[in-house]
């Protein structure tokens, strides 16, 4: 069993809310080019899995050759579905956004690159109002900086904070589990002061990538959007 732990020290600052960008965006097709360099690695992928499965298979190893099978397909069809989805610049960043739905509005999409969230309506992609995005349970999703500069806020309704709480995860890693055919691989991730009031708390929830990434989920796309900017220029 290996063990990855990450901790952060707290550190608050006084920062008002970020820009709201004004910026609206068309909502395109995937370039021959875009297709190939998204498209290729599922697709590359989902063919060595299913060769390998086969090979399981001819050596009478009925379990892996399901289980490879499985993934075989499912990196074949992503492939696929990444071939029919559609893209549009980031309003904020300019960062090209892929995994657009066709013919589907209000749909609410992040950016890989500056983490900011948008909404998809008739063709066009503009900065999601934060004011309008308040959720009771986590959804909102940042990476945790290991500068961790937390807004002098409550990261719930941003009232100043009264306490500091800390949260921490400990899972398993299924690409590593696979990776490794079997050998059990633990990792384990801490955040500590996090600025509450009185009145909220578990307004953050700790998550981790299959790339061990770890990553925060907000309530409040606000207060995330604070957390983005305080810990940017670090």
């Amino acid at each position: 069993m290996s063990m990855e732990t990450v901790a952060t020290n707290v550190k608050l600052v006084d920062i008002g809310d970020p820009p709201v960008s004004g910026r609206i965006t068309s909502v395109t097709s995937l370039t021959r080019w875009d297709i190939l360099r998204r498209v290729a690695l599922p697709m590359v992928v989902g063919v060595f899995l299913a060769l390998w499965a086969w090979k399981a298979f001819e050596h009478g190893s009925t379990y892996w050759g399901i289980l490879l099978s499985v993934f075989a397909g499912l990196a074949l069809l992503g492939g696929i579905a990444v071939s029919q989805s559609l893209a549009a610049p980031c309003p904020y960043c300019g960062e090209k956004i892929f995994n657009i739905a066709r013919e589907r509005n209000n749909q609410v999409i992040q950016c890989g690159k500056c983490y900011e969230y948008s909404t998809v309506n008739r063709g066009i992609l503009r900065a999601l109002d934060p004011a309008m995005c308040e959720s009771n349970s986590p959804g909102f999703i940042s990476p945790v900086y290991r500068s961790n500069i937390w807004p002098r806020a409550c990261v719930v309704c941003g009232a100043p904070p009264t306490r500091f709480a800390s949260i921490s995860k400990t899972g398993a890693s299924a690409v590593q589990f696979f990776v490794t055919v079997g050998s059990q691989f633990t990792r384990r991730g801490e955040v500590v002061g996090i600025p509450y009031c009185d009145r909220h708390q578990d307004g953050i929830r700790l998550k981790f990538r299959q790339s061990n990434k770890m990553l925060l989920e907000w309530c409040s796309l606000r207060i995330m959007r604070r957390y983005l900017a305080a810990n940017r220029p670090a």
